[in-house]
């Protein structure tokens, strides 16, 4: 008998260990499509991604050294943001944002147990910083193609 592999991101599967949960199943059902022979899997990568993007969360400290470590806060500045401090690196990004719009920002960053990679504010931070959406979505841990 001959056994089928799937590559998923960076590992490689067995094909017939390829179990999920119920909840993964219906996020990411869209992302593999089994092949007629009914023993490959396919990954449909822009699919996988765009519901990486609406799952992915870390924990405020978990994003704040992402952030620290990819140089976009200073060690200090992440520490800061850590306790619900708003570094003058935030400040700096959401300048073009309405003041009502800043004021928001600055209390869902206070409140915040995870942030969310489907948060828009991300894209404002990420486009101040220089960093593409690829390389936000590795900081939040994708790891596919």
């Amino acid at each position: 008998m001959t056994q089928t592999y799937t590559r998923i991101g960076a590992q490689t599967y067995p094909t017939s260990n390829l179990l999920f949960s119920q909840e993964a199943e219906r996020k990411w059902r869209e992302a593999f499509v089994m092949d007629e022979d009914q023993q490959t899997v396919r990954v449909n990568w822009t699919v996988a991604r765009q519901n990486f993007r609406k799952t992915a969360k870390l924990s405020v400290s978990e994003f704040c050294k992402v952030l620290a470590k990819n140089s976009i806060l200073s060690q200090a500045e992440a520490l800061d943001a850590a306790k619900g401090n708003w570094p003058q690196t935030f400040a700096d990004a959401i300048s073009v944002l309405s003041e009502d719009e800043q004021f928001d920002a600055q209390v869902r960053w206070a409140a915040a147990d995870t942030i969310d990679r489907s948060e828009p504010l991300l894209t404002t931070l990420a486009q101040h910083a220089g960093v593409s959406e690829e390389q936000l979505d590795e900081m939040f841990g994708y790891d596919g193609q």
